[in-house]
């Protein structure tokens, strides 16, 4: 199905090229929409280009998280952190207690 609008955050696909692409930012002003491959290269296309292109919604290729620089198995927790010999236990933060936030 050929769409209209880009949406940021979907994925198209190029009927020429085959090429899948995440759209990452919109313009208005510039007249222009941010895409970025999945190897991570950002490109850019004018609106113009976008109504030309004809380009077509696809699903998240299935290693869309290297587009980011980020492996499916990445951990998001301190991993390097706590290799550090600076690194205490006590440095960090429990945002469980938000008692320091009261009354804003």
């Amino acid at each position: 199905m050929m769409l209209r609008s880009p949406e940021i955050g979907f994925w198209y696909r190029s009927p020429n090229t085959h090429a899948s692409f995440e759209i990452v930012a919109l313009d208005e002003h510039q007249g222009t929409i941010e895409i970025q491959y999945i190897d991570g290269d950002l490109d850019e296309l004018d609106w113009h280009d976008w109504r030309r292109g004809h380009f077509i919604a696809t699903p998240p290729p299935d290693d869309a998280l290297n587009a980011l620089g980020m492996d499916q198995q990445e951990n998001w927790d301190d991993e390097l952190q706590t290799d550090d010999p600076l690194f205490d236990e006590s440095d960090r933060y429990d945002w469980s207690d938000n008692t320091d936030f009261d009354g804003i």
